[in-house]
């Protein structure tokens, strides 16, 4: 009887450490995070509703900059759409997030649009 309670305890220490050491930890997102992510997924509900690839196959960096403004009304931001050589941008102290997209039935011609965001 006093073995077979031994082994319940220490199976039971046993299981508790397994539980502490392994257990799953909450990461939170930093400030550069936070931004990244909804910036990507502003672009990503324009990509769903074709917006996104309208402006990018008309080059119109100022509209997309616009929409952007009013999904992002928190953040400073700068939009560029290029092919390959995008350039630097003016906004120093800024992070970057850059979306593909390879165009339309009719064309393929792929471009990216870097947001970059302060």
């Amino acid at each position: 009887m006093l073995r077979t309670l031994e082994a319940i305890v220490a199976i039971s220490l046993l299981a508790t450490v397994f539980i502490f050491v392994f257990k799953p930890y909450e990461s939170f997102l930093s400030h550069e995070e936070e931004k990244l992510t909804k910036a990507f997924n502003s672009l990503k509900s324009l990509d769903k509703t074709n917006e996104l690839r309208g402006y990018v196959l008309q080059n119109d960096t100022k509209g997309l900059e616009k929409k952007l403004r009013e999904l992002l009304p928190e953040f400073e931001l700068e939009v560029v759409i290029c092919s390959t050589d995008c350039g630097k941008t003016s906004m120093p102290e800024s992070v970057s997030i850059t979306y593909l997209v390879a165009g339309d039935v009719k064309k393929f011609d792929p471009k990216q649009v870097i947001v970059y965001i302060r």
